[in-house]
């Protein structure tokens, strides 16, 4: 089965981020938790660099659309941060986190 990618700018993405962190649809999960504790992240660097950072990357990881945010963490270091969008763009799932 081929799947299709949403066509998601930059901005819309931002704003759904944005809506997902106010309205407690963020979500991370014991894996990207996991991930964030070997690469030295905290949820607040993992925040800064979605609110920041540029999209540098979208693609369909089974079935699913995935985009990549990359930037500097609150210490001014180079991360990337890897979501998915569910449920209707309501969540935004915490994939992996990069340094």
């Amino acid at each position: 089965m081929k799947y299709q990618m949403e066509e998601i700018t930059e901005d819309t993405l931002k704003k759904i981020i944005h809506n997902a962190l106010h309205k407690g649809g963020f979500i991370i999960p014991n894996h990207a938790s996991e991930r964030m504790s070997e690469r030295g992240y905290s949820s607040r660097d993992v925040i800064y660099i979605l609110k920041n950072g540029c999209l540098t990357e979208t693609a369909i990881h089974k079935g699913q659309n995935r985009y990549t945010l990359s930037g500097e963490d609150l210490d001014g270091h180079a991360g990337t941060v890897v979501v998915e969008l569910r449920g209707s763009n309501e969540k935004v799932i915490l994939v992996t986190v990069k340094k």
